[in-house]
């Protein structure tokens, strides 16, 4: 009888023992995995991707050089030789044959460091052309002088990339803020009458118009003229007194005393 007792209370230790061995293997692998789960996706891999794509491209594009125009790439070698070729093309050029004393200026309009060229023609009509380089050649992208009425007159800015085409006949006027783009000339502030009868002689009113064309106020014109330039304009021409000429910032592009001659600009081009 002991004995079965005895065999029966070493069953139950032994079940108990077991039953203590089942719970603690039963408690560890719910909460071991729930810990690590709940905190394995809290870590940063999401941020440091989206990090990395906002910063790469703006750091690449700020390093990235600024692309260079065509006239820009010209070395001084480039322009010479493209004026050098030019000068030489005029010995089929008919104006250019008859003209007694064709006169040369070379001068930065746009001030990209390289310079324009500038003929006049030495005609009857007064005649110049302006030439640019671009894309291996010269370009003419514009002309000034005398017209069949009135007269056409050029204007440098003073340290800025532009200058001022003028024109008045007495009864019309036309004024333009310009500069150079691809070898043609740009249009950026105009001013212009709106009648072109002799009669009226300067009593019409002028109209201000943007580089897009659209019509614009003085005010506005003066403000664009001198957020452009740094300069203030005078007046804007309303009686036949008004002249560009007396504003201190300008140059004159058709001045004589600043024009050479063949043999001296093929010298400049040479050296």
């Amino acid at each position: 009888m002991k004995k079965a007792m005895t065999i029966c209370l070493a069953c139950m230790v032994l079940l108990t023992v077991a039953g203590c061995g089942a719970g603690q293997s039963a408690d560890q692998p719910v909460e071991q995995p729930a810990e690590e789960s709940a905190e394995q996706p809290v870590e940063e891999p999401v941020e440091q991707p989206a990090e990395e794509i906002a910063e790469q491209p703006a750091e690449e594009s700020a390093d990235q050089p600024v692309e260079e125009s065509a006239e820009q790439k010209a070395s001084e070698e480039d322009w010479k030789k493209i004026y050098q070729d030019y000068l030489e093309s005029l010995k089929d050029n008919e104006d250019y044959k008859s003209a007694e004393n064709n006169g040369f200026c070379l001068y930065d309009i746009n001030k990209d460091d390289i310079p324009e060229l500038i003929w006049d023609h030495a005609d009857f009509s007064d005649h110049f052309s302006f030439l640019t380089c671009f894309e291996g050649s010269a370009h003419e992208f514009d002309t000034a002088g005398r017209r069949a009425v009135g007269y056409e007159i050029a204007w440098g800015v003073e340290n800025t990339g532009y200058y001022i085409k003028e024109y008045d006949a007495g009864f019309t006027y036309s004024f333009s803020l310009c500069t150079i783009k691809n070898g043609e000339q740009a249009v950026l502030l105009s001013v212009n009458d709106t009648n072109d009868s002799p009669e009226n002689d300067y009593t019409y009113p002028f109209v201000c118009r943007d580089e897009n064309g659209n019509e614009i106020s003085e005010e506005e014109f003066r403000d664009k003229f001198k957020e452009l330039t740094g300069y203030e304009i005078g007046k804007i021409a309303s009686d036949s007194e008004y002249t560009l000429s007396g504003e201190s910032y300008i140059v004159d592009l058709l001045d004589p005393e600043k024009l050479i001659s063949e043999e001296e600009l093929k010298k400049s081009l040479d050296s």
